[in-house]
């Protein structure tokens, strides 16, 4: 069974309200409508979630694996300055359970 934690999806309600006024006559439209995240992040890692209790720092990928999601390396291949030939490789990481804050690695 799910804690109320986990089954619990925020939202946000609103309620839009327009008067229109012909003269004497005065007419109320009025809508309501909710956002509902598509997602919910993931729960964090125990060392997130430590840099979260105590207000530290987020540790990169090296440090703590098992907070990022890490793709396939990306090669490019291309010129610089018209003049020389250059390939670069780069790891994109993704951070699942982001959804308190930025994250900011050392």
């Amino acid at each position: 069974m799910a804690s109320i934690s986990e089954s619990f999806l925020p939202a946000l309600s609103f309620l839009s309200e327009s008067w229109l006024v012909d003269g004497d006559c005065a007419h109320r439209l009025s809508t309501s409508f909710a956002y509902l995240p598509r997602s919910v992040a993931d729960r964090p890692s125990p060392l997130r979630a430590l840099a979260y209790a105590e207000g530290g720092m987020i540790l990169g990928p090296d440090a703590d694996p098992e907070g990022w999601k890490l793709f396939d390396p990306i090669k490019i291949t291309g010129t610089l300055f018209n003049a020389r030939k250059v390939n670069v490789q780069c790891t994109v990481s993704d951070n699942p359970s982001l959804g308190r804050r930025i994250p900011q690695h050392r």
